[in-house]
């Protein structure tokens, strides 16, 4: 098995909603959660924490996954491999990850 990597950002899920409440009293609970409001931030913050990373590699036969569960990756598991507990639905912390793999050597 090549080695690599995962890169996690969290976002607090739960703080966001009450500020959301705060801000609009009248929207429900779905409309304060949704991620139109911060899911762009994370995913730029996110891509670019994983640059950061991929520079300091010492080989360039690097491939960055932004969406794992697309390639067949059960991100739960692999993650609570490693000891990283993600929560379905989450209520409190979003955690949002890429994977920076190693490509297999063609020798």
């Amino acid at each position: 098995m090549q080695p690599f990597y995962m890169v996690m950002e969290f976002f607090d899920i739960e703080t966001h909603v009450i500020k959301m409440k705060e801000k609009h009293p009248k929207w429900t609970e779905k409309q304060c959660r949704s991620l139109l409001y911060w899911q762009k931030n994370l995913n730029k913050k996110l891509e670019n924490n994983a640059n950061e990373f991929m520079k300091k590699l010492s080989t360039k036969n690097i491939e960055l996954v932004k969406t794992p569960e697309a390639m067949g990756i059960n991100m739960f598991e692999t993650c609570k491999n490693v000891g990283v507990l993600l929560e379905r639905n989450p209520k409190k912390m979003v955690i949002k990850i890429v994977i920076i793999a190693i490509r297999k050597d063609k020798s």
